[in-house]
């Protein structure tokens, strides 16, 4: 019936319903927990980063019986799929991470997956962020109407920058 619970110390099957302080100690533990923790939704620190040493996400999931244990991250290059540049690494039950110490490289872009284990030590189905990339080159500049002398009316002038990796215009 889903509501017995036999205890190893225990000569046969008990039903914690008759007693409220077993109840809620099983739910607290996680025994009584059948679910596992929703999806991590991950948010990385935006679309383009200037930085090859270090990335900043957090997460959001929700476990109503047991609790959150602890979350794992894991970055990867190119896709959500893609080369491991940090293996599972465990955050406790801290929901956010600025990883450091990577090698990222200029034009790639990095992705957090992110798991979460809850009371009854089921893992959550893996989220993932959008993806960062590294951009650590200055946009290009033009000016156009500077020509270096004085003059008594108006002047135009014209600034354009672009930058084929973060893609400003």
């Amino acid at each position: 019936d889903g509501q017995t619970f036999i205890p190893s110390h225990s000569q046969g099957p008990i039903n914690p319903m008759a007693w409220p302080m077993f109840h809620h100690d099983l739910r607290r533990s996680g025994l009584y927990d059948r679910t596992p923790p929703t999806t991590p939704v991950v948010t990385d620190e935006g679309q383009v980063t200037k930085s090859t040493t270090q990335l900043y996400a957090s997460w959001t999931s929700e476990e109503k019986d047991s609790g959150i244990l602890e979350y794992q991250y894991k970055i990867t290059e190119d896709t959500i799929d893609g080369n491991a540049v940090k293996d599972w690494t465990s955050t406790g039950v801290f929901y956010y991470v600025t990883a450091g110490g990577l090698g990222l490289t200029e034009g790639k872009t990095y992705f957090f997956d992110v798991k979460a284990k809850n009371g009854a030590e089921m893992w959550s189905e893996v989220g993932y962020s959008d993806g960062v990339t590294v951009d650590i080159t200055p946009p290009t500049t033009i000016d156009s109407g500077i020509d270096g002398l004085w003059h008594n009316g108006p002047v135009t002038v014209t600034l354009t920058a672009t930058d084929s990796i973060s893609g400003v215009d």
